[in-house]
């Protein structure tokens, strides 16, 4: 079961254990992160479920798909080259500390 950390706008981190195969997005919305809006409930249709992935991490998912690298266009925070669409990001055994950082806003 591995362990993530979410570092919120404030800098707090909140650690959490999550079960492999969950994905990210359902995993914030499921512990309550207000961060994580998800308007579109997991589509990538909305670019509200936006996050920054630690930059030593960031390979340990797939390159984002055309249709994530489109909304990732009209995310409301900086746009970086860790940014992510929490929707898109399944969780795996090799994501054990994984540090997941939320923009200032989403909307």
């Amino acid at each position: 079961m591995p362990t993530l950390h979410f570092i919120h706008p404030s800098g707090q981190t909140t650690s959490l254990d999550v079960d492999v195969g969950k994905n990210l997005m359902n995993i914030c919305r499921d512990h309550g992160f207000t961060e994580v809006v998800a308007e579109c409930g997991g589509s990538a249709l909305c670019a509200t479920c936006h996050v920054y992935i630690d930059e030593a991490q960031v390979d340990l998912f797939a390159l984002p798909n055309e249709v994530e690298n489109q909304m990732l266009e009209f995310v409301a925070s900086e746009r970086r080259p860790t940014s992510r669409l929490s929707c898109q990001l399944t969780i795996n055994e090799q994501c054990n500390n994984l540090k997941v950082y939320f923009p200032l806003q989403q909307i």
